[in-house]
C-alpha cells in the first residue's frame, strides 16, 4: 500500500524474497491505492471472500515503484517465480499461457525433450539468450529469445508465446 513514492509506513509488508512459496500480502481496504517496489518476477495473487481470483504479474530491478490495480480485496499472496539473484542460467517453459502449468526447467542445452513440449509462456534469468527449435537435435522452426537485462548480467526477461511446439533447446542465438 503506500504512495507511488513505495514510501515505507504502517502498511507496508516485508516479505522472504528468496522464498518461491505462495506468501501472504496485505490486502487493501477502501480503495486504497496498492504499490510495490519489485525486485525479480512475482506472480500476485488476489482472492474475494468467494475465492475468486485476478492472477498479475510485476517484474523488476527494485528500481522503480509499480502501481498495482486491486481487482479482490479478501486475500492477496505473492509468489516470487525463478532465482531471486536472478542469475541462473535457466529457462522454464509453461504449457499454458500466463506461466500457469508445470514448467519445464532448462538450464543447459538440450538436444531432445521427448514428448515435445507446447509452451504457452516463458522466462529465464541472467544475462543469457535461448533459441527453442521445433524438431529433436536442433531443426525445425526456430524461436530466439535474446535478454532484456539492459546492460546488466542479471534479471528476468519473460514472454508470452503462442503455443510454440518444442523438440530441443539451445543455450545461446
Amino acid at each position: 500500500m503506500g504512495d507511488p513514492l513505495c514510501t515505507p509506513g504502517n502498511h507496508s509488508s516485508s516479505i522472504n524474497s528468496t522464498s518461491d512459496q505462495e506468501q501472504n500480502l496485505i490486502p487493501p481496504r477502501n480503495g486504497q491505492e496498492v504499490y510495490f517496489r519489485v525486485m525479480g518476477f512475482w506472480r500476485i495473487t488476489q482472492y474475494n471472500a468467494l475465492f475468486d481470483r485476478a492472477i498479475f504479474y510485476l517484474a523488476g530491478t527494485g528500481n522503480e515503484c509499480q502501481h498495482l490495480w486491486s481487482e479482490l480485496d479478501y486475500r492477496w499472496t505473492a509468489t516470487r517465480l525463478g532465482d531471486p539473484l536472478q542469475i541462473k542460467k535457466e529457462i522454464q517453459l509453461f504449457s499454458d499461457p500466463n506461466f500457469n502449468g508445470t514448467p519445464y526447467k532448462v538450464n543447459a542445452s538440450m538436444p531432445s525433450i521427448i514428448p515435445h513440449v507446447r509452451v504457452g509462456s516463458l522466462f529465464f534469468s541472467g544475462n543469457h539468450s535461448w533459441r527453442l527449435f521445433s524438431e529433436p537435435n536442433y531443426k525445425g522452426e526456430t524461436t530466439c529469445f535474446s535478454p532484456q537485462v539492459q546492460g546488466r548480467d542479471w534479471g528476468i526477461t519473460y514472454k508470452y508465446t503462442n503455443n510454440l511446439i518444442v523438440g530441443s533447446v539451445k543455450e545461446g542465438c
